[in-house]
């Protein structure tokens, strides 16, 4: 997992970071440095299809709508156990469900604020808590471009002087973060990328699947184990 994140970062940087490809090309002035010429500076309103914050919750103690909240969001992965649970009487707005390839941004608070996840998996009942803003593109390679710019270092520190509040109750309004500013290549450069960007981003999220099931199958088999409900020999039979 962590191999086909490094070379999909590596990728990445060389391409929308280093500028590898283009170095031979014409380059122009731009508020976020040089950039090829044909790319451009543009906002997140402008970039993203739809930026919106998750739902208000009505907790329960189980359902069969987990929350996805902000300490749930480590950034390279999700805490599940961290989960909290909303009322499936309560109809939640599709646009507040987790969809695939949505880019998740802690919102509130210190601590994670700013913390930046790329949602990867194929669930439709998953809620986004109030705190995270929904960050969604037109295509996966922009979701997986905005979500590697994002988490940089000179990214992060424009996230966070559009922080707004006093300590303890620091927030990334909508506002603020539609106006935040990225470099937005030309998408026939984005598209160069796409099949190679794609391919390692579903071979990801299809490892994480299947790390979760086995993870799921080991917490019900060891407790049987060490009791003794269940020997080895009855998983080989």
């Amino acid at each position: 997992m962590i191999n086909l994140e490094q070379q999909a970062q590596a990728l990445f940087k060389a391409w929308f970071v280093d500028f590898e490809p283009f170095k031979d090309g014409k380059f122009v002035e731009s508020e976020l440095g040089m950039i090829p010429e044909g790319w451009k500076v543009e906002s997140l309103a402008d970039f993203c299809s739809e930026i919106t914050r998750g739902n208000t919750p009505n907790y329960v103690e189980y359902s069969s709508h987990p929350i996805l909240n902000q300490k749930v969001n480590k950034g390279s992965f999700l805490d599940k156990q961290y989960y909290k649970y909303n009322d499936d009487a309560i109809l939640v707005p599709v646009s507040k469900l987790a969809h695939q390839w949505d880019v998740l941004l802690n919102s509130l608070g210190q601590g994670t604020l700013g913390r930046v996840h790329l949602y990867k998996e194929m669930s439709s009942n998953v809620i986004i808590d109030q705190f995270i803003t929904i960050l969604r593109t037109s295509n996966v390679v922009n979701a997986i471009y905005l979500a590697y710019i994002l988490k940089r270092p000179d990214y992060q520190s424009i996230i966070e002087s559009s922080i707004t509040g006093s300590t303890g109750m620091w927030v990334l309004t909508i506002n603020n973060i539609r106006k935040i500013k990225i470099i937005s290549p030309n998408q026939n450069e984005l598209n160069e990328v796409r099949d190679v960007m794609e391919k390692i981003y579903f071979k990801m999220a299809k490892n994480e699947l299947e790390i979760e099931s086995l993870t799921k199958l080991r917490e019900i088999l060891l407790p049987k184990l060490m009791s003794g409900e269940l020997k080895i020999n009855d998983l080989n039979s």
